[in-house]
Parts: C-alpha cells; sequence; structure tokens
C-alpha cells in the first residue's frame, strides 16, 4: 500500500510541476524519485512517458544501485536514474528528488552563477542562493558525481544550460523547495526588465522551517 501511495505521490508531484511551468508535460522535462522508507526502494518517473497521461502503474521500481525491481512492459526509468541513485546512497536524510528544466531558473543561470535570494520564501526553504554548477552531459555518471557533490552544500543546486535538481526529506518538501527557486528566478527576470535587482541583505538570517 505504501508504494502505490508513493507512486501516486510521483504523478501528482508531476501535475502539480507542469500546472507551476516547472515542466511540460512531454515527459522528457525532467523527473522524480521518491525513497520508500520502508523498502529503501526507489520509486522513479519512466522515461518519455507524457505526465498527463501517466498512471501511478507506470512509476518504475528500482533499488538503490540503480537495478529495476518493477516495471510495465515497455516502461524503462529516466535516463538520469544514476544521479537520483546516488543522491540517495550518499544522504540518507534524502526521501525525494526532483529534477526540472524550470524555464526561468535555467535562464537566469545561464547569465548568473546562482539564483539570488530576492524573497524571503528562497532563504525560508533553500537558506542561501541556489548554486550553479557547469553543464555536465546527461544522464552520464559525471552529471551523478557532479549533483551529488553540490547537494553537500545546498539542498537545491542547477546545472547550467540544464536544469534544477532539488532534494527534500519528502515529496512535499523537495516539490515547495522547487517551486521557490523558480519562483525567484521569475521575480529576477521581472526585477531586470526594471532595473537592478537587489538581494536580501547578507545579514538576514534563515528561519526556522515548520
Amino acid at each position: 500500500m505504501r508504494l502505490q501511495s508513493i507512486r501516486e505521490g510521483i504523478v501528482a508531484a508531476c501535475h502539480d510541476l507542469c500546472r507551476n511551468g516547472l515542466m511540460c508535460n512531454l515527459g522528457a522535462g525532467g523527473n522524480v524519485s521518491v525513497r520508500d522508507p520502508d523498502s529503501g526502494l526507489v520509486a522513479v518517473t519512466p522515461s518519455q512517458v507524457r505526465y498527463d497521461t501517466m498512471h501511478a502503474e507506470d512509476i518504475v521500481l528500482t533499488d538503490t544501485d540503480g537495478a529495476v525491481i518493477e516495471a510495465l512492459p515497455g516502461r524503462v526509468p529516466t535516463s538520469e536514474l544514476p544521479t537520483h541513485t546516488m543522491i540517495y546512497r550518499e544522504f540518507g536524510e534524502v526521501g525525494a528528488v526532483i529534477h526540472a528544466h524550470a524555464p526561468f531558473t535555467t535562464a537566469v543561470t545561464t547569465v548568473l552563477d546562482s539564483v539570488p535570494t530576492l524573497n524571503y520564501e528562497l532563504l525560508y526553504f533553500v537558506g542561501r542562493a541556489v548554486p550553479v554548477i557547469p553543464f555536465v552531459m546527461p544522464g552520464t555518471e559525471a552529471m551523478a558525481r557532479d549533483v551529488t557533490h553540490s547537494l553537500r552544500d545546498a539542498p537545491a543546486i542547477v546545472i547550467r544550460n540544464h536544469g534544477l535538481f532539488v532534494v527534500g526529506k519528502d515529496l512535499a518538501a523537495a516539490l515547495v523547495r522547487s517551486v521557490a527557486v523558480e519562483d525567484a528566478a521569475r521575480l529576477y527576470c521581472y526585477a531586470k526588465a526594471i532595473g537592478d535587482p537587489k538581494p536580501l541583505p547578507a545579514d538576514i538570517k534563515r528561519p526556522t522551517e515548520g
């Protein structure tokens, strides 16, 4: 029952990401995974399946080494599964990973070296400006290593010219954190159109989540 609930939650999260403009419905604009705390299995979105037609049964189950445990015929996990599984192996506290080709975040970070903290929400949910790492080929072990290493210092990072990676203790935390990053990037674009955006003062501390 828990695995079914996790699968349903992933599909709902994909729909939420689409509604908030972080993903398109094509099934090629990112990926989502959740680690089941009971079995340790990873539930992950399949490759090239439209989010608006995706069902819970389409979600693939793997172990944390990437071996497929359960999948419908024709369903294979996202090609970026190695990044998800390396994150889970490295960080025992992480329960969910979201990767999104979020347009404002991706656009801003082709120019800047971080998504700046223009608003309190980004500070609240991420704790800092969101760092950018250099482009690395998608789906490779090099990408998995670079992303995982960078997540040691921040719960959200951006691969330049590619997209956003966010981790959370659970899917709800990862989802709200993803939306917060994209909202901050959108604010930067709006502000830049009329002037020089000014981040929050450096001495403003992160509030306690709750």
